[in-house]
């Protein structure tokens, strides 16, 4: 059974025949050249990597990993094939604590290969361990790649990858006509809920020339493939995308402009209907007032009314009344 030796030291000490052969009477006195006297001295042997300690003098000693420490490693799973196995892509000096971290991020010597084939090579174990969890995989970065996202710093695969940005979301905005897109630009679009079905929808509805950038703005401010086919249902089609962003920011639902047109205000002008709910006015509002009475009315009244802060319920008790004679 293999065991995981830890080398401690191994000093310049001298064995016991050595003294004895040194000794012994040569048969002729020859001198010695330089070159051999300084080979029948012992090797020194220097520990190296962060487990070396300070030479000491005497025999070579070798003290074995500490059994907690053992169990440790097993229980990661940190097996000599392991070890080995970094060891040849480039991590001859692991730590225990290293080795063990990189085992239970599940960093092996498959991932690091495939990260240096997708073009990171050398990195440091805590980089490993980094881009391991977030889920950053030789994939993933192959994927990015063949989309035109090549040679990106770690910290942009980091950051791509947990804004949720993979290859098939770049696939699906360059097959909805967005190519050449930054890691900004995609960073953007991904962290406000832009989809490619959007893009799509909206392209059916006569907007081409949407720019990512707006697209952005749209779906910023709520403006959404559904909400442009629900205006354009209640007889609001071609309006543009700052007029969209305009009725969306003022709060005007489709909800809105349905009820306003069920109470006979129908092909108001977008900026009628902008105007009416910044003011207020609500189908709710326009329902009292048909039911004090009150039909008919221009949007110019029922803005006046609603500025001047007049309660419906006030002029279903003033109905009917006139102005008291002198």
């Amino acid at each position: 059974m293999r065991r995981w030796p830890l080398r401690a030291s191994a000093t310049g000490g001298q064995s016991e025949a050595e003294p004895a052969k040194r000794r012994a009477p040569a048969p002729k006195r020859t001198p010695v050249p330089a070159r051999t006297a300084a080979a029948a001295q012992p090797t020194e042997v220097r520990p190296s990597g962060r487990d070396a300690t300070p030479a000491a003098e005497g025999p070579t000693s070798t003290r074995l990993v500490p059994v907690e420490r053992l169990m440790e490693l097993a229980g990661a799973g940190v097996t000599p094939d392991y070890v080995d196995g970094m060891a040849e892509l480039g991590y001859p000096s692991l730590s225990w604590d290293q080795l063990i971290e990189l085992r239970t991020q599940g960093v092996g010597p498959e991932y690091v290969r495939g990260l240096a084939q997708a073009g990171h090579p050398r990195l440091t174990p805590e980089q490993l361990v980094s881009l391991r969890t977030q889920g950053v995989s030789p994939d993933f970065v192959r994927g990015l790649a063949a989309e035109g996202l090549k040679d990106l710093s770690l910290s942009e695969l980091l950051e791509l990858r947990t804004q949720g940005v993979s290859p098939e979301y770049v696939r699906s905005l360059r097959a909805a006509g967005y190519t050449n897109l930054s890691v900004t630009d995609l960073l953007g679009a991904r962290s406000n809920g832009v989809a490619a079905e959007d893009a799509v929808a909206l392209r059916g509805m006569g907007y081409t020339d949407l720019s990512l950038g707006r697209l952005v703005g749209l779906r910023t401010m709520g403006v959404t493939a559904e909400y442009v086919r629900g205006l354009q249902a209640q007889g609001y089609k071609g309006l543009s995308a700052p007029m969209l962003i305009g009725l969306r920011s003022q709060g005007i639902t489709v909800e809105y402009v349905r009820g306003l047109k069920e109470l006979g205000y129908a092909g108001l002008a977008a900026g009628e209907l902008i105007e009416l709910r910044s003011h207020g006015v609500t189908p709710e509002f326009v329902r009292d007032l048909k039911d004090a009475g009150y039909d008919h009315l221009t949007t110019r009244e029922l803005i006046d009314l609603r500025s001047h802060g007049i309660d419906p319920a006030l002029l279903k008790r003033v109905k009917g009344r006139g102005e008291r004679s002198r």
